[in-house]
């Protein structure tokens, strides 16, 4: 029934997609709630009005759902409605505290909010759960590395490191374990490892902003790092963590270009 339901949609007829969808998890409990998945598909076609409602009525209707909830928060980040976002992440952090997706969800929309303090306080409470969480280390690093006390900045090498050793096929992985290392001072091993992740596939977004301000600190990348920049803000529709950051670089390198 879900199979069926994507092809009602794809047929425009959204009416008997959504009735498919119900079907389905009347079969399925595990399955996507109707409406987040007519809202997905809806984003997909770039009608983000109805896919806002779709979403909108998904929460209405069980919010008390940790997959509703989350999906509908991160939809809300790639709007950059960031303010909503945080309500739908506290809502749910109220309802399941000790939730590693509601911790997690929290630390991220913290995070890009400019939030600092509260997402390392989550994404500290996720590793009290499970201390090897691959998401929570790999934020945590690239938060903690920007910190100046030495302690915080042997944590995240620790953490960059461990997720470097245990996904060593991960672009993600890899890539956040050059920038640790770069940011040490240790070029010689950042490079490697940058390379290594270059290797695995195609950079996400997160990554290549990782990149791009590696770039943007030569003077002879700057053009490259603008063009990396341009393209990954033009092409991400995932879940962009530096997304605010990534416009502040371009908007940087492109004034001392065009001086």
């Amino acid at each position: 029934y879900q199979r069926l339901g994507v092809v009602m949609f794809n047929l425009n007829e959204s009416k008997e997609a959504l009735k498919s969808f119900r079907k389905a998890r009347e079969l399925d409990s595990s399955l996507g709630h109707p409406f987040v998945l007519m809202a997905r598909l809806f984003a997909q076609k770039g009608e983000e009005k109805n896919a806002k409602m779709a979403f909108e009525r998904a929460y209405k209707e069980d919010q008390t759902d940790v997959k509703v909830a989350q999906a509908y928060a991160e939809w809300l980040i790639q709007q950059d409605e960031l303010d909503e976002a945080q309500e739908v992440a506290d809502t749910l952090s109220d309802q399941s505290p000790d939730s590693i997706a509601a911790l997690l969800l929290d630390g991220i929309v913290s995070l890009m909010r400019g939030q600092r303090d509260d997402a390392e306080d989550a994404l500290s409470k996720v590793l009290d759960i499970n201390p090897a969480h691959p998401a929570a280390t790999n934020i945590l690093a690239l938060l903690l590395i920007e910190n100046d006390e030495n302690r915080d900045r042997k944590r995240a090498l620790q953490y960059a490191e461990m997720n470097a050793q245990r996904f060593p096929q991960s672009v993600q992985a890899n890539v956040t374990h050059g920038w640790v290392l770069y940011r040490m001072n240790q070029p010689a091993a950042a490079q490697a490892a940058l390379q290594k992740g270059a290797q695995s596939g195609n950079l996400p977004a997160n990554s290549a902003y990782l990149v791009a301000r590696i770039m943007s600190e030569q003077e002879q990348q700057k053009e490259q790092a603008a063009a990396t920049l341009e393209q990954v803000l033009k092409q991400s529709k995932g879940l962009f963590l530096f997304r605010r950051e990534a416009q502040d670089l371009l908007d940087k390198l492109k004034a001392e270009l065009n001086k």
